[in-house]
C-alpha cells in the first residue's frame, strides 16, 4: 500500500474517532453499527468498539450487532469480538428466537468447519442460549439433524 493511501486511511480513522468523541456513543447506531457487524469486516467492528459503540445498539430496521452477525454468513472473528464485549441477551430484538437456530439457519453455516461451528455454538451457549429452546417446531438439535451434521448433534446432546 502506498504512503499516500496509508495517510488517507489514518486521516479517515482519526476523523471517525473524532466524530465518535464529539457525538458520543449513540453515533454507533447512526453510523450503521449493526450493519457493520453484518458486513463481514472485522476492522469495521473493531473500529466501532474502539470508538465506544454500544454492543447492544439497535438501528431502526436492523437488529443488534450480535443478531446481524449471525444473519447471512457467520464470521467467527466478528462473533467472538461482539461476544467479548458482553452483549445483553435481554436486549435482543428477537427475544423469542433462538440464536443457536439463527446461527445454524444462515447461508453458509453448514459449510463451516466443525471446530468453527462448534465454537460459535459454544460461545452462544455461554451467553445464555438454551440448547433445548423450541422455536415453532424447531429445536437446535432438530436443526443440526436437518443440516446432516453429526458433530453438531453430538455437541448439542452433550451440552444439554
Amino acid at each position: 500500500m502506498s504512503k499516500a493511501k496509508i495517510q488517507v486511511l489514518v486521516l479517515f480513522i482519526l476523523l471517525v474517532a473524532l466524530t465518535f468523541l464529539v457525538y458520543g456513543r449513540e453515533i454507533g447506531v447512526m453510523a450503521g453499527w449493526p450493519s457493520a457487524a453484518r458486513s463481514e469486516s472485522l476492522a469495521a467492528v473493531k473500529l466501532h468498539f474502539i470508538c465506544g459503540a454500544d454492543v447492544n445498539a439497535i438501528k431502526p430496521g436492523f437488529k443488534t450487532p450480535l443478531e446481524e452477525s449471525l444473519s447471512l454468513r457467520p464470521n467467527l472473528a466478528i462473533i467472538k469480538e461482539i461476544l467479548d464485549h458482553k452483549p445483553d441477551r435481554a436486549k435482543l430484538v428477537d427475544k423469542d428466537k433462538s440464536l443457536l437456530i439463527k446461527a445454524m439457519s444462515s447461508l453458509n453455516f453448514a459449510k463451516l468447519p466443525s471446530d468453527l461451528t462448534i465454537e460459535i455454538l459454544q460461545r452462544l451457549i455461554e451467553l445464555g442460549e438454551d440448547v433445548n429452546f423450541i422455536e415453532g417446531s424447531f429445536t437446535p438439535l432438530f436443526k443440526a439433524i436437518y443440516l446432516d451434521r453429526p458433530d453438531l448433534v453430538k455437541f448439542l446432546l452433550e451440552s444439554g
